[in-house]
């Protein structure tokens, strides 16, 4: 699978959790992702530098806009990403709800300067690292051969459906 295939079936499949999604289809959305953001970013600097328009907490409205439109279909692909080497989507749910859980700790460790808080944050922060490595890993691993629990191989699909067909 090429960019603008990759690309084109990630946007087609918008709100699509089911299913399976390649490797290259994974990680050519992840670069568009990556390259729209930035894009939006540089738009939001120069912007900003000129006056035009202000930032808020560092990003602007392009960037901002990026990074909304994007948002679904990251997850989905992620979680179709997920179900291609036969794991569940609840290991990205799993992972949010580390990050979430690590924001207000650091939020109370702040506000209370507590040994304790300080002690789960950075336990929290050695799980989320953990998490992200292991969540790095499954998106690297190969496709699980033939059909799995969550569909047809995805590089040798014939009928595929998306949100907009």
């Amino acid at each position: 699978m090429n960019f603008t295939t990759a690309v084109k079936t990630c946007l087609r499949k918008y709100f699509v959790f089911s299913g399976r999604a390649s490797r290259s289809e994974f990680w050519w959305f992840y670069l568009f992702t990556v390259v729209l953001g930035a894009v939006g970013g540089f738009i939001d600097g120069i912007l900003a530098g000129s006056g035009v328009i202000p930032l808020l907490a560092g990003m602007g409205i392009f960037g901002g806009l990026a990074s909304l439109f994007t948002i679904i279909p990251s997850l989905a692909a992620a979680t179709r990403r997920l179900h291609d080497t036969g794991r569940s989507g609840w290991w990205l749910v799993c992972f949010w709800i580390l990050i979430v859980v690590m924001i207000f700790l650091a939020t109370a460790v702040g506000a209370t300067e507590s040994a304790a808080s300080g002690v789960l944050l950075i336990i929290s922060l050695l799980a989320v690292i953990g998490l992200s490595i292991t969540m790095l890993v499954f998106y690297c691993l190969d496709s699980q051969d033939g059909p799995n629990k969550y569909g047809p191989h995805p590089l040798h699909e014939t009928n595929e459906i998306g949100v907009f067909d």
